[in-house]
């Protein structure tokens, strides 16, 4: 995928899901990944042009939000030693 195919996404699939449950379009806010795609000049300028709120700093790969289940299992590996 590049940078125009996803633009057409968003405009197409994106746009129509929203318009369709009646969500603000300006008034939501996009998250995307520092993926290549989504960070070329022209997608940029696509986001702004379509008045999209973006959150920038995104990293690539969200953490893990269920960081117990780790720590568990690194807690019963030193136990069973």
């Amino acid at each position: 995928m590049n940078s125009e195919l996803y633009q057409e996404i968003l405009t197409t699939s994106l746009k129509d899901t929203m318009e369709y449950y009646a969500l603000n379009w300006e008034a939501s806010v996009f998250q995307h990944d520092n993926d290549p795609k989504h960070r070329s000049k022209s997608t940029t300028q696509w986001m702004k042009d379509s008045v999209m709120v973006c959150i920038d700093d995104w990293p690539s790969q969200s953490p893990d939000p269920d960081l117990i289940e780790h720590v568990w299992h690194h807690l019963k590996l030193k136990l069973s030693m």
